[in-house]
C-alpha cells in the first residue's frame, strides 16, 4: 500500500461527494421548476377543466418537459449516489488495509 493509492482513493471520494452534491442541487432545481410552472399555468388560467380528471390531464400536458427533467435528474442523482457509495467503500478498504499492514508490522 503506497501513498499514491491512498491519495487516489481519497481524491475519488472527494470528487464523487462533490458530484453527489451537484446532482442533489440539480434535482432540487428541477423540482422547483415544476412548482414554478404549476403556479404559472394555474395563475394564467391554462388549467380550466370542468372536473378533476380534465384538470390533471391539462396539468400533465403543460408540465411534460419539467416532469421529464425531474425523471432525468432523479436518475442522475441515483447514479451519483452509487458512485459516491463505491468511492466510500474503496476509502474504507484502503483504511482497513493500512490498519492491517500496521498491525502486521507490529506498529
Amino acid at each position: 500500500m503506497d501513498e499514491k493509492t491512498i491519495d487516489v482513493a481519497f481524491s475519488v471520494y472527494k470528487h464523487e461527494r462533490e458530484g453527489l452534491f451537484q446532482a442533489s442541487d440539480e434535482l432540487k432545481e428541477a423540482k422547483s421548476d415544476l412548482e414554478n410552472k404549476k403556479i404559472k399555468v394555474f395563475t394564467e388560467g391554462k388549467i380550466d377543466g370542468s372536473n378533476d380528471i380534465t384538470r390533471k390531464a391539462q396539468y400533465a400536458e403543460l408540465t411534460t418537459r419539467e416532469q421529464s427533467n425531474i425523471e432525468v435528474k432523479e436518475r442522475d442523482y441515483a447514479l451519483a449516489q452509487l458512485a459516491y457509495d463505491l468511492a466510500s467503500y474503496e476509502v474504507r478498504r484502503v483504511e482497513l488495509l493500512v490498519q492491517f499492514i500496521s498491525i502486521s508490522k507490529g506498529e
